[in-house]
């Protein structure tokens, strides 16, 4: 069977971050965009129980700089019963949209097999990655019919809802460390009517481990758009003094110059961005939110630096 959807997926740059949104310390987002313009999927299922499953994803990459995306792919799930049930994934392949080989790394998070993809050249362009990869187990076979287990472009709260009202004309709290991002200006997506929550929502998500009901819906994408966070920024003051000593007996130019350096005089410190996940995903895998979101604890500058330095010119 195949499909076309639109998939949420953590992208990856050279100084950022991925969860719910984009970051980077230095420039305004707005000169950054990553836009998946087409998610195809086709999903074989074999004789022996495997499944062959071919992904091409088409995305826009604007601005830069960019190496690249994320495609987490979940390979755990609760049954009807209650019970958990583990996939196993073998990636074949993934090329570009002229067939030659990406470099690509994969891990573990979670219940999902994460796959770090480099994509050369990415910026200001439109690339296409295909993967190739075979899924065991997820065809359970019995008496009276069988069970297909695998979910085409992931779950869970990838894009929550962004809220209105008092406070939350923007997201977050400059030279605020401890709670940089407003949290409470998110929450999670639910179903609008209980016939909607009938017809489109998983009553057993895998991250909860169990049933949920109305009005949670985990497969419900929220209405918080990318690029809407900008990160803390760097500002940065350096000074030097000097001072000439020439030494006309070797030559009118010779000079040795004694110099001191300050870097950071003001000892300011710049933040980078929260840490993915532990500080990026501002709810848990069940909705609950998370105590770290939006902590700032790294910085992409030193504190302030004396050095001396003799400098010979001739």
């Amino acid at each position: 069977m195949s499909g076309v959807r639109r998939a949420s997926f953590l992208w990856f740059s050279s100084a950022i971050l991925f969860s719910l949104f984009l970051f980077s310390p230095a420039l305004a987002l707005s000169t950054r965009e990553l836009r998946i313009e087409n998610f195809q999927s086709e999903v074989l299922v074999m004789a022996d129980g495997t499944i062959d499953v071919t992904e091409n994803i088409q995305a826009h990459f604007v601005g830069g700089p960019w190496h690249g995306l994320y495609r987490t792919i979940p390979v755990e799930y609760v049954t009807p019963q209650g019970l958990n049930y583990s996939l196993f994934l073998d990636v074949k392949r993934v090329t570009d949209g002229s067939g030659r080989t990406l470099k690509y790394e994969t891990s573990r998070e979670r219940h999902y097999r994460k796959l770090k993809i480099y994509v050369p050249d990415a910026d200001n362009s439109t690339q296409t990655i295909s993967l190739e990869y075979v899924v065991s187990d997820a065809l359970r076979f019995f008496d009276d019919h069988d069970e297909l287990y695998w979910n085409v472009t992931g779950d869970d709260w990838d894009v929550p809802n962004r809220l209105g009202g008092s406070g939350c004309s923007t997201l977050t709290n400059p030279g605020n460390p401890n709670n940089y991002i407003k949290t409470q200006c998110f929450a999670v997506p639910v179903a609008p009517s209980l016939a909607f929550w009938n017809a489109n929502c998983s009553p057993a998500p895998v991250s909860v481990g169990g049933p949920v009901s109305f009005p949670l819906c985990f497969n419900l994408r929220g209405n918080a758009g990318r690029n809407i966070l900008i990160g803390p920024g760097l500002t940065e003051l350096d000074f030097s003094l000097f001072k000439n000593n020439y030494i006309k007996r070797i030559s009118e130019r010779f000079n040795v110059q004694f110099r001191a350096e300050i870097f950071n005089i003001l000892n300011h410190a710049n933040f980078a961005p929260p840490p993915m996940p532990t500080n990026s995903d501002i709810f848990d895998g069940t909705g609950t939110p998370s105590p770290t979101a939006g902590v700032l604890t790294r910085t992409t500058t030193t504190a302030r630096e004396i050095q001396f330095a003799v400098k010979v010119i001739f």
